[in-house]
Protein backbone atom coordinates (compact mmCIF):
# COMPACT_ATOMS: atom_id res chain seq x y z
CA UNK A 1 0.00 0.00 0.00
CA UNK A 2 1.59 3.53 -0.95
CA UNK A 3 1.78 6.10 1.98
CA UNK A 4 3.41 8.94 -0.32
CA UNK A 5 6.65 10.19 -0.23
CA UNK A 6 7.77 7.01 -1.88
CA UNK A 7 6.82 5.38 1.05
CA UNK A 8 4.62 2.25 1.19
CA UNK A 9 3.53 -0.74 4.01
CA UNK A 10 3.21 -4.41 3.33
CA UNK A 11 0.70 -6.94 4.48
CA UNK A 12 0.27 -10.71 4.25
CA UNK A 13 -2.35 -12.83 3.80
CA UNK A 14 -3.49 -14.62 7.10
CA UNK A 15 -5.47 -17.78 5.63
CA UNK A 16 -8.26 -19.11 7.54
CA UNK A 17 -7.73 -22.12 10.53
CA UNK A 18 -7.03 -22.22 13.96
CA UNK A 19 -4.16 -22.34 16.62
CA UNK A 20 -4.35 -23.04 20.34
CA UNK A 21 -4.30 -19.80 21.89
CA UNK A 22 -2.33 -19.84 25.68
CA UNK A 23 0.63 -21.33 26.91
CA UNK A 24 0.67 -23.83 29.83
CA UNK A 25 4.19 -22.90 31.15
CA UNK A 26 3.65 -19.00 30.77
CA UNK A 27 2.09 -16.66 33.41
CA UNK A 28 -1.35 -16.85 34.99
CA UNK A 29 -3.33 -14.54 32.62
CA UNK A 30 -2.31 -16.69 29.40
CA UNK A 31 -3.91 -19.76 30.69
CA UNK A 32 -5.97 -21.85 29.79
CA UNK A 33 -4.96 -22.87 26.40
CA UNK A 34 -7.82 -22.32 24.13
CA UNK A 35 -8.34 -23.16 20.38
CA UNK A 36 -8.92 -19.84 18.61
CA UNK A 37 -10.55 -20.86 15.06
CA UNK A 38 -10.15 -17.62 11.76
CA UNK A 39 -12.92 -18.60 9.22
CA UNK A 40 -11.89 -15.63 6.72
CA UNK A 41 -9.30 -14.25 5.06
CA UNK A 42 -7.53 -11.74 6.69
CA UNK A 43 -4.25 -9.37 6.05
CA UNK A 44 -1.63 -8.40 8.72
CA UNK A 45 1.20 -6.33 8.28
CA UNK A 46 4.54 -7.71 7.66
CA UNK A 47 6.44 -6.41 9.88
CA UNK A 48 6.48 -3.07 12.46
CA UNK A 49 5.03 -0.11 11.70
CA UNK A 50 8.92 1.97 10.80
CA UNK A 51 9.66 5.71 11.61
CA UNK A 52 9.40 6.39 7.60
CA UNK A 53 6.04 5.00 7.85
CA UNK A 54 4.72 7.12 10.98
CA UNK A 55 6.13 9.73 9.88
CA UNK A 56 4.44 10.08 6.32
CA UNK A 57 1.73 9.90 8.36
CA UNK A 58 2.41 12.65 10.67
CA UNK A 59 3.85 14.86 7.69
CA UNK A 60 0.39 14.18 5.92
CA UNK A 61 -2.28 15.10 8.85
CA UNK A 62 -0.16 16.40 11.50
CA UNK A 63 -1.24 14.24 14.20
CA UNK A 64 0.37 14.93 17.52
CA UNK A 65 1.26 11.70 19.68
CA UNK A 66 0.58 11.61 22.98
CA UNK A 67 3.84 11.97 24.33
CA UNK A 68 4.39 15.08 22.17
CA UNK A 69 1.34 16.55 23.44
CA UNK A 70 2.25 15.73 27.25
CA UNK A 71 5.74 16.62 26.88
CA UNK A 72 7.22 13.33 27.77
CA UNK A 73 7.56 9.21 27.31
CA UNK A 74 8.33 6.44 28.97
CA UNK A 75 12.05 5.21 29.05
CA UNK A 76 13.76 2.80 30.18
CA UNK A 77 16.21 3.73 33.34
CA UNK A 78 18.37 1.52 35.58
CA UNK A 79 15.70 -0.72 34.70
CA UNK A 80 12.93 0.97 35.68
CA UNK A 81 10.21 2.59 32.98
CA UNK A 82 10.32 6.32 34.04
CA UNK A 83 8.77 9.63 32.44
CA UNK A 84 11.55 11.73 30.53
CA UNK A 85 10.48 15.48 29.59
CA UNK A 86 11.19 15.59 25.76
CA UNK A 87 10.97 11.76 25.18
CA UNK A 88 8.67 11.32 21.92
CA UNK A 89 8.75 9.20 18.73
CA UNK A 90 11.26 11.46 17.39
CA UNK A 91 13.89 11.98 20.15
CA UNK A 92 13.29 8.11 22.06
CA UNK A 93 16.93 8.46 23.59
CA UNK A 94 18.49 6.32 21.74
CA UNK A 95 19.31 6.56 17.92
CA UNK A 96 17.18 5.21 15.30
CA UNK A 97 17.01 5.24 11.68
CA UNK A 98 13.79 5.20 9.63
CA UNK A 99 14.34 1.92 8.99
CA UNK A 100 13.75 1.13 13.04
CA UNK A 101 10.45 0.38 14.46
CA UNK A 102 8.15 3.64 15.78
CA UNK A 103 8.60 3.51 19.74
CA UNK A 104 7.19 6.05 21.79
CA UNK A 105 3.54 5.69 20.19
CA UNK A 106 0.10 4.82 21.99
CA UNK A 107 -2.52 2.91 21.37
CA UNK A 108 -4.26 6.10 20.42
CA UNK A 109 -1.56 6.83 18.18
CA UNK A 110 -1.64 3.44 16.67
CA UNK A 111 -5.31 3.23 16.06
CA UNK A 112 -5.04 7.28 14.64
CA UNK A 113 -2.23 5.78 11.81
CA UNK A 114 -4.56 2.30 11.43
CA UNK A 115 -7.42 5.16 10.73
CA UNK A 116 -5.13 7.00 7.91
CA UNK A 117 -4.33 3.74 6.08
CA UNK A 118 -8.13 3.09 5.92
CA UNK A 119 -8.54 6.32 4.21
CA UNK A 120 -5.70 5.86 2.28
CA UNK A 121 -6.53 2.10 1.38
CA UNK A 122 -10.32 2.89 0.96
CA UNK A 123 -10.96 -0.26 3.00
CA UNK A 124 -10.99 -0.70 6.60
CA UNK A 125 -7.70 -1.20 8.51
CA UNK A 126 -7.33 -1.44 11.87
CA UNK A 127 -5.67 -2.73 14.81
CA UNK A 128 -5.07 -6.65 15.03
CA UNK A 129 -6.87 -8.24 17.97
CA UNK A 130 -4.32 -10.08 20.74
CA UNK A 131 -5.70 -13.73 19.25
CA UNK A 132 -5.08 -12.02 15.20
CA UNK A 133 -1.69 -11.36 16.22
CA UNK A 134 -0.77 -14.36 18.33
CA UNK A 135 -1.98 -16.84 15.34
CA UNK A 136 0.35 -14.95 12.65
CA UNK A 137 3.22 -14.91 14.83
CA UNK A 138 2.72 -18.72 16.04
CA UNK A 139 1.14 -20.40 13.83
CA UNK A 140 -1.46 -22.88 12.95
CA UNK A 141 0.90 -25.30 14.59
CA UNK A 142 1.07 -23.13 17.92
CA UNK A 143 4.42 -22.73 17.69
CA UNK A 144 6.58 -21.29 20.55
CA UNK A 145 8.43 -19.06 18.79
CA UNK A 146 7.51 -17.73 14.80
CA UNK A 147 10.67 -19.25 13.57
CA UNK A 148 9.95 -22.83 15.42
CA UNK A 149 9.98 -24.21 18.97
CA UNK A 150 14.36 -23.19 20.25
CA UNK A 151 15.49 -19.90 21.11
CA UNK A 152 17.95 -18.31 19.22
CA UNK A 153 19.34 -14.78 20.54
CA UNK A 154 20.30 -13.82 16.91
CA UNK A 155 16.74 -14.13 15.80
CA UNK A 156 15.00 -11.33 18.09
CA UNK A 157 15.30 -8.07 19.19
CA UNK A 158 15.35 -8.95 23.02
CA UNK A 159 17.39 -7.43 26.51
CA UNK A 160 20.73 -8.56 25.75
CA UNK A 161 24.69 -8.36 26.44
CA UNK A 162 24.29 -4.88 24.61
CA UNK A 163 21.81 -3.47 26.59
CA UNK A 164 23.76 -4.50 29.81
CA UNK A 165 26.01 -1.83 28.45
CA UNK A 166 23.62 1.22 28.77
CA UNK A 167 21.65 3.03 31.50
CA UNK A 168 18.54 1.14 30.83
CA UNK A 169 19.46 -1.73 32.75
CA UNK A 170 19.02 -2.27 36.17
CA UNK A 171 19.46 -5.06 38.94
CA UNK A 172 15.58 -6.13 38.30
CA UNK A 173 15.77 -6.37 34.93
CA UNK A 174 16.64 -9.79 33.07
CA UNK A 175 19.73 -9.31 30.24
CA UNK A 176 20.63 -12.67 28.05
CA UNK A 177 23.91 -13.21 27.79
CA UNK A 178 22.81 -13.81 24.00
CA UNK A 179 23.73 -11.07 21.33
CA UNK A 180 21.13 -9.38 18.85
CA UNK A 181 23.73 -7.17 17.74
CA UNK A 182 21.91 -4.41 18.79
CA UNK A 183 21.45 -2.51 22.45
CA UNK A 184 17.67 -1.51 21.77
CA UNK A 185 15.45 -1.40 19.05
CA UNK A 186 16.53 -3.02 15.82
CA UNK A 187 16.18 -2.09 12.07
CA UNK A 188 12.85 -3.77 10.54
CA UNK A 189 13.79 -7.00 8.98
CA UNK A 190 17.11 -7.86 10.55
CA UNK A 191 16.46 -11.06 11.21
CA UNK A 192 15.74 -14.10 9.62
CA UNK A 193 12.67 -15.04 11.75
CA UNK A 194 9.90 -14.62 9.73
CA UNK A 195 6.70 -16.28 10.81
CA UNK A 196 4.50 -18.86 8.88
CA UNK A 197 2.46 -16.47 7.12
Amino acid sequence: LPLGGNVEITFNLLQPGSFVMGRREQAEDERPEHRIRFGRLRYIGTAPVTVRQFGQFVAETKHATDAERAGSGFVLKKGVWTAEKGRNWRSPGFEQTADHPVVLVSWNDARAFADWLSARAKVGVRLPTEAEWEYAARGPESRGLPWGTEWSGEKANHADAALATTDAAGPQLRISRDSDGFAFTAPVGSYQNASWC
